[in-house]
Formats: C-alpha cells, sequence, structure tokens
C-alpha cells in the first residue's frame, strides 16, 4: 500500500516544493518511527499473500495498472524499492511532473529511453552538441543496431533545424527527436517548442509523431528499466533523498557565484569568449528562448582560452581550488578540456562545427565556495 498520503496543503495554502522535500512520500509509521527514511538495502521484498504476488508482478510489469490509492508494490529492487519510490516521487513535486524514474546514471536513462521507443531503422534527430557519451552512443553502439542519427547545430532557428529534419525523414522513420538544452559544452540553447512543431510536421508526413525527448527528462519507461536493470540503487537514491532537503540553497549559491566568475572572465585580456547563458542578449533569439524556458543561469558555462590547447593545458595544471575533473552538480568546483576529454571521442571536424575548440574550459562553476574573492 501507499504510504499515508503526504500534505500538500495548510488549508488553502500550497506548500513550496522546498518545504516539500523534508517529508513528502515518507511516512515514518512504516519504518519504526525513523525520522528520516532508513535505506533498505535488500534485493526481495516478502508477499503478504499469494494473491498479492500475481498482482505486483502485474504491476510492476506494465500488464496492469494498480487501482487508485496503491502502490505497484515491492516485488525486488531491480523492478522497485522505497528508497527509489520516495525520491520519484520528490523529483515529481520538484519538476511538476506526472511521474519520474530514476536511473543508475544518465547513459542509462537515455539509453533505456531510447531502446523503449526506437527500432532498427528508425531515425533519431537530435541537437549538437551533446555530452560526449551520448555523441558516441549515437555515432557508434546505435549505428550498430542500425539507428541512424541526424544532428542540427542551431536550436533556435526553425528553417535550420525544418532542413535538417527533412533530411532525417529521407533515411528512414524519425522515432525520436533528442535536445539537450543547454548544451554540453558550449551551454547553446533548443527551442523546446519549435522542436515540439517540428515533430508534429515529422508526424503529419510519416503517419507517425517522433517523440521529443530533453536530457533529464525521464519518462515512463520503468517497465523497460526493471527488464534490463538500469534502477538507482538504494543507497544512491538514501543520498538523492537527503540531497533535495537543501538543493534550492546550493543552487541558487551557485548560480550567484558563477555570475561572478563569468562576469570577471568576460572582458579579460586572455579570454576569447565565454559561454555564459546570463550573457546572452535578452532581444537576441537565444535570449528570448533562454526567457521563456530557464529561470536562472546556473553554475555551469564554458569559455574559449586565448592560446590555443597549450594555453588551456596551463591554464588547467595551474588551477589551485577548482578540481581538475569532468562532472557537475556536486559541491566542488570543477574544470575540464573538452576536445581533450569528455567530447574527445566526437570526430575534430564536428567539433570544430559545433563550437568544441581545443581551447573551450567546461564547467567553469563556482559552487559553494565564498565568492569574496572568486578569481
Amino acid at each position: 500500500m501507499k504510504p499515508f498520503p503526504s500534505k500538500t496543503h495548510i488549508g488553502n495554502h500550497m506548500l513550496h516544493p522546498e518545504t516539500l522535500m523534508l517529508n513528502y512520500g515518507y511516512d515514518p509509521q512504516l519504518s519504526e518511527g525513523a525520522v528520516k527514511p532508513p535505506v533498505f538495502l535488500t534485493s526481495t521484498f516478502v508477499f503478504r499473500t499469494a494473491e498479492d504476488g500475481q498482482d505486483y508482478f502485474d504491476f510492476v510489469s506494465g500488464r496492469r495498472e494498480p487501482p487508485e490509492g496503491q502502490g505497484a508494490g515491492l516485488v525486488y529492487s531491480r523492478f522497485n524499492h522505497p528508497n527509489s519510490e520516495i525520491v520519484e516521487d520528490r523529483f515529481s513535486v520538484y519538476e511538476r511532473t506526472d511521474k519520474c524514474a530514476l536511473f543508475s546514471s544518465g547513459m542509462s536513462a537515455i539509453a533505456t529511453t531510447i531502446l523503449a521507443f526506437v527500432r532498427p531503422g528508425d531515425v533519431i534527430l537530435h541537437s549538437q552538441p551533446l555530452y560526449g557519451g551520448t555523441e558516441t552512443l549515437f555515432a557508434k553502439t546505435l549505428a550498430g543496431l542500425s539507428i541512424n542519427a541526424v544532428g542540427f547545430a542551431d536550436g533556435v532557428d526553425e528553417a535550420a533545424v525544418s532542413a535538417v529534419a527533412q533530411d532525417a525523414t529521407r533515411k528512414g522513420r524519425v522515432a525520436m527527436i533528442f535536445t539537450e538544452t543547454p548544451a554540453n559544452p558550449t551551454n547553446s540553447l533548443v527551442d523546446i517548442a519549435m522542436v515540439r512543431r517540428i515533430a508534429d510536421t515529422i508526424g503529419r508526413a510519416q503517419g507517425h509523431t517522433p517523440l521529443v525527448v530533453c536530457d533529464n527528462t525521464l519518462l515512463d519507461v520503468k517497465a523497460l528499466r526493471g527488464a534490463i536493470g538500469t534502477q538507482l540503487d538504494p543507497h544512491s537514491c538514501w543520498i538523492l533523498s537527503r540531497s533535495l532537503e537543501t538543493l534550492s540553497i546550493r543552487v541558487e549559491k551557485a548560480d550567484a557565484n558563477a555570475r561572478i566568475v563569468a562576469d570577471c572572465l568576460l572582458d579579460h585580456a586572455k579570454v576569447a569568449k565565454v559561454h555564459y547563458l546570463g550573457h546572452l542578449d535578452e532581444y537576441s533569439p537565444a535570449g528570448h528562448v533562454f526567457k521563456r524556458q530557464c529561470t536562472g543561469a546556473g553554475s555551469t558555462f564554458s569559455f574559449d582560452i586565448v592560446g590555443g590547447q597549450a594555453a588551456a593545458f596551463k591554464f588547467l595544471n595551474a588551477l589551485q581550488i577548482f578540481k581538475l575533473a569532468v562532472s557537475l552538480g556536486g559541491t566542488e568546483s570543477l574544470a575540464s578540456l573538452p576536445a581533450s576529454m569528455t567530447h574527445s571521442g566526437v570526430p575534430a571536424d564536428i567539433r570544430q562545427k559545433i563550437g568544441i575548440l581545443d581551447s573551450t574550459i567546461r564547467r567553469f562553476g563556482c559552487r559553494l565556495a565564498s565568492n569574496t574573492r572568486p578569481i
């Protein structure tokens, strides 16, 4: 059964997501009164009756929907477990979505979603640049499964995207439009509403409307996730549930720190260009998309250093506070060189086309450090 219903309102007042992150989706009465959810380190769960076992397998496999007010039931941690259900419920509140599905990694989320909806002979129309792992998945792994990928570089120019879309339809059925916005590492934007229009146009022409997927958008692919084992483990879910309680404070601080660093770099003599969303001309096409889709510029951006790869190496090797590593989302401040690291598997001519230079420094975000002297 579902836990005791969590409060979302007090009287007529709707509680803010930041408040709901403290308790939503968790009933202490189901866990010996523990204030915080325990970590459920078990692979399997006991059924009260044989009938329950039959029902739960039907529910988690997607053969039947559980009755109103009842959860899918707990069967096996590869399908679901209490820690994942709590975090998924909280993410749904935060992101204002109907459902959420957690995965063991970003790439497992992307791969599982594609495998659920795309078949051999299909085409994926996608924005560029993408995360290096996604580029490799499209160019090598999916190509080996006879799934083609066609990329567009300007995500705010509808005419340009439409032209690439027409080329994609000539290669096969366009089953999916995959976007990453803001893009890694250039922070370029994709107009999601425009992509939706193009998907509808493709749908009218080929009789099947492509699914529009945005990196970090999670779809209802839980049945396949359970089948191939890309579920997130209980301990990681537990860490996420604790992290969500202070997420807004950390993100706001990191966002403010990044603005200081980006502003400082903007007119620096050794910086050729800063790729920071907060510097967009508000009247430009990208500026209009940013205003419509984003609530802030975020803590992650990139810049092109003067002097090419040699200057980039020298700069990275001289860092004292920032760590030379590839990731984002933590409390630490990191920096990397995508052309030589995360995107080194992308052909050089493609990197040049989509703006990933040998001198592009990525993820120069200033997380939770003091912002009194950022540089």
